[in-house]
Order: C-alpha cells, then sequence, then structure tokens
C-alpha cells in the first residue's frame, strides 16, 4: 500500500467558515463562501474596518488592498449577502431587500442574519473583523 502524502500547500477550505465583525456589544456573524476572493479575505484577519452606509442599500467598508479575484464569478446581490465589489475595493452588507441586478464586479464572499439595528451600529465605529476557530 502507497502511504498517502497530504498537500499541505493546498488552499483553505473556506466554505462555512464564520467571520465575526464586532464593534462594541455588536456582533455580526458573516458565513463564508469558498472562493478565491473568500481565501484571500480570510488571509488578511484579523483587521479593524469602519463602514459607513451607501446608497440606501449596504453598509460599505474599503479593505487595505485588492482581493485576489480570479475565477470568481460575478452574481446577483440579494438581502444578507457579505459582498465584496471589484472596482472600489470595498466589502459589505447587503441589506435592502431589493436584489441587484446581475454583475460581473460584485462577488458574493458570504451570507449574515443581522437586523437593520445591528448593521447601523456598525457604521463610524472601529470594527474587529476576525475568523472564529
Amino acid at each position: 500500500m502507497t502511504p498517502r502524502v497530504l498537500d499541505t500547500t493546498a488552499s483553505h477550505d473556506a466554505v462555512g467558515t464564520t467571520v465575526r465583525f464586532t464593534a462594541g456589544d455588536t456582533s455580526i456573524h458573516v458565513t463564508m463562501a469558498d472562493n478565491r476572493a473568500v481565501q484571500d479575505f480570510l488571509s488578511m484577519l484579523p483587521l479593524t474596518l469602519e463602514f459607513e452606509d451607501f446608497a440606501g442599500n449596504e453598509k460599505i467598508s474599503y479593505l487595505p488592498r485588492e482581493l485576489d479575484h480570479e475565477e470568481t464569478e460575478g452574481s446577483i446581490l440579494n438581502q444578507g449577502d457579505f459582498l465584496y465589489y471589484i472596482p472600489w475595493g470595498n466589502v459589505g452588507f447587503w441589506y435592502t431587500t431589493e436584489p441587484s441586478t446581475h454583475a460581473d464586479d460584485s462577488l458574493v464572499l458570504g451570507s449574515y442574519a443581522a437586523s437593520l439595528d445591528d448593521l447601523q451600529y456598525l457604521e463610524g465605529r472601529d470594527v474587529t473583523v476576525e475568523a472564529l476557530p
């Protein structure tokens, strides 16, 4: 029987990874998808971000650098999606009840369940972002 060799250089399987966004006593948990952009986002953690409202549709924050999004498909954004917008290099919580139109430059990184009050609490505060074990 040939021994099995594990490939330790393989990328982390991100599907199901939970990332916590915390400001004060408010925490929002995001269940991550599995794609190259998510894997790159996870490699940045932990980090601190500041969110702001954009167009009454989403709460956004700019990352310190662009994510590697090669081979990651664009999508339609739905309420509860955690997203990455390629042209601006920002992540966001899509909270409007109206879905977006399909866009190749909008990527779904994961999903969350939080109230609008929770999302509003993130605005203008330091938000700690960390992957949970």
